[in-house]
């Protein structure tokens, strides 16, 4: 029965490495997708400046500006 108990775990442990993993990746993936570059078009929200966090405030969709701040041009967005 011990063994038994300790295989389950095991098999456990694996799956929970395994998923682990893949929402690692799909975090990843997500951060990819809402960064933005100076140019770039995207939808109205609020954009934080990756150098100095700096937030710019888009109402509408338009092209990204450079951060009024240190004039950074690459973001991170938030809704």
């Amino acid at each position: 029965p011990a063994r038994l108990g300790a295989g389950a775990l095991a098999s456990i442990a694996e799956a929970l490495e395994a998923t682990s993993q893949a929402l690692h990746t799909l975090s990843n993936k997500a951060r990819r997708q809402l960064s933005y570059k100076t140019g770039e078009m995207t939808t109205a929200g609020t954009l934080t400046c990756q150098a100095c966090g700096q937030q710019v405030h888009l109402k509408a969709t338009g092209h990204v500006p450079p951060c009024p701040k240190c004039k950074g041009t690459s973001f991170s967005k938030g809704y």
